[in-house]
């Protein structure tokens, strides 16, 4: 019979959440910005990433996973980075102004 190993628990959230693709790598791997909610990055693994381009605005689901980071699932656009009006998704502060 089939055993498991290395079994890691995981601890899942059901909440829904927006954000937006900050960063999509090598592999298709991605980062959502959802800075009202998290100080880091939620990773998006490569299976859920699909055609996810940086700037699209998404809809997702998360979990703590067994690194103990967010981790994105359900990832579905909402709109798209084109369609969206420039600069209306980032929100920051001004770190340094040269006089």
């Amino acid at each position: 019979r089939p055993q498991a190993r290395q079994v890691q628990t995981v601890t899942l959230n059901w909440e829904v959440l927006s954000g937006y693709i900050e960063y999509v790598g090598p592999g298709h791997v991605a980062h959502i910005a959802c800075p009202n909610q998290f100080d880091e990055c939620i990773y998006v693994h490569p299976s859920m990433a699909g055609n996810l381009s940086v700037g699209d605005a998404v809809r997702f689901e998360w979990f703590q996973n067994s690194r103990k980071r967010p981790q994105a699932r359900y990832v579905q656009v909402i709109e798209t980075a084109r369609n969206v009006p420039k600069g209306s998704l980032l929100t920051g502060y001004i770190e340094h102004v040269e006089a």
